[in-house]
């Protein structure tokens, strides 16, 4: 405040200031002018000094009208409107159309409620100035208020399509109202909750809509500061010659080809450099270099990957060479910090390859290869590649169990010359593209999953393509894919093609392997590093940006080869940007000036996905700046300008879940509560993706969680390749009596689809269950394969505990599992991320009461507990990978000689949260020896096992109710109960609060059709295929009538039965038929996916139900980050 009272205090004596030096009779009119408005924009305005300052121009009798406007504009500032009205009407009479003057009148009026004449005025204003934002608003409230919304809809729309960056507050006032506008219109739930969520990350980033006087003023009203200058990204500055500093790594002198790479895993850039000598490595240690041989000789890098994907410890890269025209994995030697040949044969190729890129094209969790040659291009898939044998563990040397296998038939690679590949997520589905080139030729190849593809290039091109090899990254801040040569730039288009642009002209026709993007001012824009000929390089500044430099870069003294290798990075540590050159006798480092400029150091590390977060999409948000960056592997220090904090920071992960942080200073980037990377990386969040739909109930004072249910209904989960898990469409799900209560006379129960997935519910129906109260009762359900549990209700009474339990770990069990406590057996290590829901083979060995088993004429295994779900993915992954497997529980006996033997097949396990399975075992169970062994390679926590010994014959009174009211409506998503730190093992379930909703969206929903929101019971009543289908963030309100329901007699309890019928389709990468709501299941298919000779019912009745009831567009929950994206995003454009 100080600052600001004495600006106003010198702008008060500019006037004297000015008539001394000017030698007139008083200051200019510009002059007055200028201190008016200064006066005016102050942050708190003093319209008194700017009513003096300007009273001499509008006391004369010919004041120009924009002097009469000001004056107008300041009284309004104040609140005076007579005399703001005063001013305008002398200004209307000098110029009867002047828009300015009509957007003011249209303020008064509108002020005083006379709204049909304020939108004349408004009308007026914008004739005059049709592009004015604040005109649109303020005609689209009067619009609103003569009862036209479509109209006022339309302008809040206009106002919003110019995106944040032009439209600042502006378009965050559009987004408040036109929120208010959709609230009061019938059927748009949709729009509202979009808009909400949009409102919530302005509020959240703290950006405001203008205040009333700001908006009464506008901008044709309002007098104008001092225009600002500048754009999102000010034209860069060619620096002058660069400085070299000391001579370093003489052991690289001579190398044809040199990269930064983070080649331990400790987020410093090392350096990597190979030619006739062979491959040399330079590790950053304590600001240092530590040289290391890598392979001698004529040797050639292809890639460098982290093979091992430990989800702890370190991160060291394996290297792909050529060696002799072979190719040859070397791996890292962690306690010697040096790397030796890996024993694994590499698949055959016909001829010397020409380029490899590691990605994980199948969406397992690990880096495939995709190499390309004179040959075309090779699919070598990632079977365990890191798996040693177990009889070869810790020789030397190692001996792997996995390998890299040619999986090339059927991906739809192109088979002619290649001589180069790019990946990246062209299209913006969350999969890997890959651009392949050679021989005058591009081939698009777009991921069509399951490792096919298909070929784009016609569509993406047209008949003139890309000539040789290209950059690929999002030049110019659309969120979408550019592709970069020194002679054409191709600038994506919201279709996903591609039109050619000229670019800064460098001499080159094509881009060479020593090229490098980057950002080498840190000004927030994409950069292109060449070497050169004549000089050291040339650095092509905001390629693809209006505003692109071409500069020619020069060292003095560098004495450095025609076209020498050049590598990029914060190498030091301290925030800037320096360029690593190979100079005759080794290795110079040259610090790019960067004016100012700041970066924050960003580095990832997956744990579902691959450690490098290899094919993930970061976004960085900071002020105008916005950034795209398709991750690699490596650390980057991402240029943010002159801001000092980053707005918004998003990665989403190669498996589709998506991280956001809001509000980052500029330190580096350290671990989300992992310690293995507490070094600087952001960790994946290992949280649930997909499982089925959650179930809520009202207990008489909350909603209270229950379970998730319809489990055991997934649809096109492979459990291995080729091998599906068969959906059983219907469950019952147990809901105990302090559950659920009535409300207002009804049962109500909330189902809710949370995750990422399309649920298809056909019918519900809930059974009131009364028994004897020291009984307990359980449905008979667990998810196991064909033939499916017949409906059974148990009873049991008085079930026998474990005399003894112990696991596979050596431990006692005991105590955990004698009851149901949230306290689990817990003998298992599981088995890395990448194998969620997986575990080493374990086993639980029970002992019971000989005595009570003897006397039982039924044995019944009573076991709760619950199941950490796997995936496609884990399960695709596990199903190729030695020693992981997918073993549902066995159950073993005693079999007399000291040993166990199999009792059958798998039993299953419980579907979801905390359930309970029971397993008829009267005709296996040794009775002179009770004892029974589980055995399987699931994370299974077991809250409790029991051996039930009575009968199974308690009386049962059940009432069936069919549902009252179902009401479709959009919810958002529960906030987790208890959250958990990303990748932490928990005994407990992850559970939800009913009663707040994340902070944020966590999952889009599928593309496609979803049943219109409101009364949907009629399609609740029977099992007929046609179904409610829900997506994520909606919500299913079930009501069943209480009044209908006779009280339980004395002696007895009341539980409940929810029966479900219906499926639940996750969008896991590797689960099939998942990207859209459509193929749609229906009770006669085979399976899922159905064959071909098979369709969803196609009679009038069902094409009756489709145009009736399935006309909701899918909701994207989750906003861009990207200005334009994000405009296009609120108003429905792809």
């Amino acid at each position: 405040m100080k600052n600001l009272r004495s600006l106003a205090l010198l702008l008060a004596f500019l006037p004297a200031f000015a008539a001394c030096s000017g030698g007139g009779d008083g200051p200019s009119d510009e002059m007055v002018r200028e201190k008016a408005a200064r006066f005016f924009n102050l942050p708190n305005p003093e319209f008194g000094n700017a009513r003096a300052a300007l009273r001499p121009l509008v006391e004369k009798k010919d004041a120009l009208v924009d002097d009469l406007l000001a004056a107008a504009a300041i009284e309004y500032g104040e609140g005076q409107a007579e005399p703001a009205a005063r001013f305008l009407e002398r200004a209307a009479k000098l110029d009867p159309k002047a828009p300015g003057v009509h957007y003011l009148q249209g303020q008064l009026l509108r002020e005083r409620g006379e709204y049909a004449k304020a939108r004349e005025h408004f009308r007026a204003a914008l004739a005059g100035a049709p592009e004015d934002l604040p005109t649109k608003l303020a005609l689209a409230e009067c619009e609103f208020e003569c009862e036209d919304a479509p109209r006022a809809e339309a302008l809040y729309r206009e106002v919003i399509a110019v995106g944040i960056e032009n439209g600042q507050q502006w378009y965050v006032t559009g987004v408040y109202r036109m929120t208010r506008l959709l609230v009061n219109l019938a059927g748009r739930e949709g729009d509202v909750q979009k808009f909400n969520t949009l409102w919530a990350e302005l509020e959240a980033r703290k950006l405001k809509a203008a205040d009333p006087v700001r908006f009464g003023l506008g901008n044709l009203a309002r007098m104008r500061a001092p225009a600002p200058k500048g754009t999102i990204v000010t034209k860069p500055a060619c620096p002058p010659a660069l400085v070299p500093g000391p001579l370093l790594l003489p052991e690289f002198a001579g190398a044809t080809q040199m990269e930064a790479w983070d080649v331990d895993g400790d987020l410093e850039l090392d350096l990597v450099a190979w030619g006739k000598d062979g491959v040399h490595v330079a590790l950053r240690r304590d600001k240092a270099w530590k040289h290391v041989v890598l392979a001698q000789g004529v040797t050639r890098v292809l890639a460098a990957f982290d093979l091992d994907n430990a989800q702890s410890g370190g991160s060291w890269l394996t290297f792909l060479v050529e060696e002799g025209g072979k190719l040859a994995l070397h791996h890292p030697d962690l306690e010697h910090e040096t790397w030796t040949r890996w024993p694994l044969e590499l698949p055959p190729l016909p001829s010397a390859p020409g380029s490899a890129v590691a990605v994980d094209v199948d969406h397992e969790g690990d880096l495939d290869l995709v190499v390309v040659g004179a040959f075309g291009a090779r699919f070598w898939r990632n079977d365990g590649a890191n798996t040693l044998a177990k009889e070869a563990q810790g020789e030397t040397p190692a001996v792997p169990a996995g390998s890299f296998v040619d999986a090339t038939e059927g991906t739809g690679f192109p088979t002619s010359e290649l001589q180069w590949v790019v990946s990246e997520d062209f299209d913006g589905d969350n999969d890997v593209d890959l651009l392949f080139g050679g021989a005058g030729k591009v081939f698009l190849a777009d991921s069509l999953r399951a490792c096919r593809f298909a070929d784009r290039t016609s569509a993406a091109f047209g008949a003139t393509l890309p000539e040789g090899a290209v950059l690929a990254a999002d030049f110019d801040g659309d969120a979408r894919p550019d592709l970069w040569t020194p002679s054409a730039f191709w600038r994506q288009r919201p279709d996903h093609s591609f039109a050619k642009e000229p670019t800064s002209a460098s001499g080159r026709a094509v881009v060479r392997a020593r090229t490098r993007l980057c950002d080498l001012d840190l000004d927030g824009a994409a950069d292109v590093l060449e070497p050169s000929e004549d000089n050291l390089a040339l650095a092509h500044l905001a390629a693809g940006l209006p505003v692109a430099t071409l500069c020619t870069l020069g060292a003095a003294g560098l004495n450095h080869a025609d076209d020498a290798p050049l590598a990029v990075g914060d190498f030091d540590g301290d925030g800037t940007v320096e360029i690593a050159a190979v100079v005759r006798e080794g290795v110079r480092f040259l610090p790019f000036p960067n004016g100012g400029n700041r970066g924050v150091r960003v580095s990832y590390r997956g744990l579902r996905d691959n450690r490098r977060a290899v094919g993930s999409v970061v976004e960085l948000k900071s002020g105008p700046i916005y950034r795209r960056i398709y991750w690699r592997g490596q650390p980057e220090l991402v240029g943010v300008g002159q801001h000092e904090k980053v707005d918004v920071l998003r990665i989403t992960w190669p498996n589709g879940v998506v991280q956001t942080q809001l509000d980052l200073d500029l330190k580096p980037k350290a671990g989300v509560d992992d310690a293995d990377a507490a070094f600087g990386g952001l960790t994946q969040d290992n949280t649930l993706i997909g499982s089925c739909p959650f179930l809520y109930t009202w207990n008489g004072e909350r909603y209270v969680f229950v379970s998730d249910v319809l489990g055991i209904t997934p649809l096109g989960l492979p459990i291995a390749p080729g091998v599906f898990v068969p959906p059983d469409h219907d469950e019952y799900v147990l809901v105990k009596g302090e559950q659920l209560a009535p409300k207002d006379g009804k049962y109500e129960l909330e189902f809710t689809e949370e995750l990422r997935e399309v649920t298809y519910l056909d019918h519900a129906k809930l059974l009131v269950v009364d028994h004897p109260a020291d009984t307990e009762v359980f449905p008979n359900e667990r998810f196991t394969f064909p033939p499916f549990p017949e409906h059974h209700v148990h009873t049991v009474k008085a079930a026998l505990v474990p005399s003894k339990a112990t696991g596979s770990d050596g431990k006692d069990w005991t105590a955990a599992l004698a009851s149901t406590d949230d306290r689990h057996a817990v003998p298992f290590t599981p088995e890395p991320a990448q194998f969620m829901g997986l575990a080493k083979p374990w086993f639980l060995d029970l002992a019971f009461d000989p005595a009570a088993v003897a006397r039982a004429k039924k044995l019944r295994l009573v076991m709760t507990g619950w199941f950490l779900w796997s995936d496609a993915s884990a399960n695709m992954a596990s199903a190729r990978t030695p020693d992981v497997r997918f073993v549902p529980p066995l159950l073993q006996v005693p079999d007399g000689k000291g040993g166990w033997r199999d009792t059958g097949p798998p039993v299953g396990f419980p579907a979801g949260k905390t359930k309970t399975m029971v397993i008829d075992v009267s005709s296996i169970l040794v009775k002179d020896d009770p004892r029974v062994r589980v055995f399987s390679t699931l994370q299974l926590f077991w809250d409790s096992i029991r051996l039930a010994v009575d009968d199974d014959d308690a009386p049962l009174a059940v009432q069936e109710l069919d549902v009252a009211s179902a009401k479709l409506w959009m919810r958002g998503f529960s906030a987790p109960l208890g959250e958990r730190a990303p990748g932490a093992q928990s005994e407990l379930p992850e559970r939800f609060d009913w009663h707040h909703l994340a902070a944020f969206p966590r999952w889009n929903q599928h593309p496609g059709n979803y049943t219109r929101y409101g009364d949907v019971a009629a399609l609740t009543r029977s099992i007929d295929d046609q179904f409610v289908i829900l997506g994520a963030g909606d919500a299913l309100t079930l009501a069943f009538d209480a009044t209908k329901v006779t009280p339980p007699k004395s002696g007895l309890r009341r539980d409940y039965l929810l029966f479900l019928d219906g499926w639940a389709k996750d969008r896991d990468p590797n689960t099939v038929q998942a990207l859209e709501v459509e193929p749609l299941p229906f009770h006669a298919m085979s399976g899922y996916p159905y064959r071909t000779d098979e369709h969803f019912p196609d009679d009038a009745a069902h094409r009756a139900w489709r145009m009736e009831w399935n006309t909701r567009p899918a909701h994207e929950w989750i906003a861009p980050v990207a200005p334009v994206r994000q405009a296009e995003w609120l108003l429905g454009r792809p």
